[in-house]
């Protein structure tokens, strides 16, 4: 067996982590570019705060404010051209798992010559590039952990990933209680990607006995605390044990892949702009049923972990997300059967299907999604 594990050189975790962040940064460089989205971040007033602890730090930040829930290439070239521009000389990315991802590329791009499109369209990442703290404000993507960045280019309607292990942040901070805020949706949507995430890496193609015991226990620590956080954002408990299964996730992951799911995901999130953690979440039951021939003991397993009845897994995923007010069916949200095939095909060039424990044909991607209609 060959085994290669990529991981953040340093991971902060607890209730306050946050406070850390300048003593972090100034380990790192003398001016930061600070990636944010588009609302949440200043209406809590953190933006304040983080500006006023990074100066204290003797740090003078640069603010590139703005990125879109679906981060968009053309957002990535900004960032590039800020950083290169300002001087900026480490970039610290706090939001959701697009900030973090657009964070990440910029941080690698901008060193290097190029643009974002090239790199985008294939272009290797040569080298690492300027050093970066990665701060979550959702308990999902697990980015903070992870070498890739899902970028959206609307003009081509293509969604992927810019990869590299010289993308994964320098440092991780996940401070719970940034999510304990979160809206409902986002908490919902945001934990079943996390969810989805431990569920594809655990029975992945390529998981291995040090990937296997990470998703393990993000499977059960988002199974079986999910609902409570959904059901009150201030329960301390829960919004950790959600916290910290999403970065376990995201360290499996990283290194064992994932599946179907997001196979699936990635193109239609782009055709339909469906957002990733609640299009995650419709099709985890399905994917889990396509693949129950080959991963039946380890469904049973992760079954037994969240507490699921005797119905098994694909069952819990789907009581979760009725619970949490999420659909059952794609057709909402525009999917029709004339657009199945065109789907079908771009999952099978994702190299998330291609970790999938079931190998999978267009006609087996087709089926899973006419029973979405």
């Amino acid at each position: 067996m060959e085994l290669r594990l990529t991981f953040p050189q340093k991971i902060i975790f607890g209730c306050g982590a946050f406070r850390s962040l300048a003593e972090e940064v100034a380990h790192l460089g003398k001016k930061p570019l600070l990636v944010i989205g588009q609302t949440w971040f200043r209406a809590a007033g953190r933006l304040d705060e983080a500006m006023a602890s990074l100066a204290r730090q003797g740090l003078d930040a640069v603010l590139f404010e703005g990125v879109e829930p679906e981060p968009q290439l053309a957002t990535v070239q900004k960032g590039m051209d800020l950083m290169r521009a300002s001087g900026a000389d480490c970039v610290v990315a706090v939001g959701g798992g697009s900030v973090i991802d657009v964070g990440k590329a910029v941080a690698c791009l901008a060193a290097h010559a190029g643009n974002a499109e090239q790199y985008f369209r294939g272009r290797e990442v040569p080298a690492p590039g300027y050093s970066m703290v990665a701060v979550p404000t959702t308990a999902g993507t697990g980015a903070e952990a992870t070498k890739n960045a899902v970028i959206l280019d609307p003009a081509s309607g293509e969604k992927t990933s810019i990869r590299s292990e010289h993308m994964i942040p320098r440092v991780a901070i996940v401070d719970p209680e940034l999510t304990f805020d979160m809206p409902l949706e986002v908490t919902a949507q945001s934990g079943m990607d996390a969810f989805t995430q431990a569920v594809e890496s655990y029975v992945s193609a390529r998981v291995s006995p040090a990937t296997e015991g990470l998703s393990f226990s993000a499977a059960g620590l988002v199974g079986r605390n999910l609902l409570a956080a959904y059901r009150d954002g201030s329960n301390r408990e829960a919004r950790e044990a959600v916290a910290l299964g999403s970065l376990l996730a995201g360290m499996a992951l990283n290194n064992a892949g994932l599946g179907l799911v997001h196979g699936l995901a990635h193109p239609l999130g782009a055709a339909f702009g469906i957002a990733h953690g609640l299009v995650c979440a419709i099709l985890l039951p399905p994917v889990i049923e396509y693949n129950q021939q080959v991963c039946a003991e380890r469904y049973a397993a992760l079954a037994r972990e969240v507490g699921a009845p005797g119905d098994g897994l694909a069952a819990f995923a789907r009581s979760m997300n009725a619970t949490m007010g999420i659909p059952a069916s794609l057709s909402q949200f525009g999917l029709t059967a004339d657009k199945v095939n065109d789907i079908a095909a771009r999952t099978l060039k994702a190299g998330s299907t291609k970790t999938n424990p079931k190998p999978a044909t267009r006609d087996d991607a087709k089926a899973i999604l006419f029973r979405l209609l």
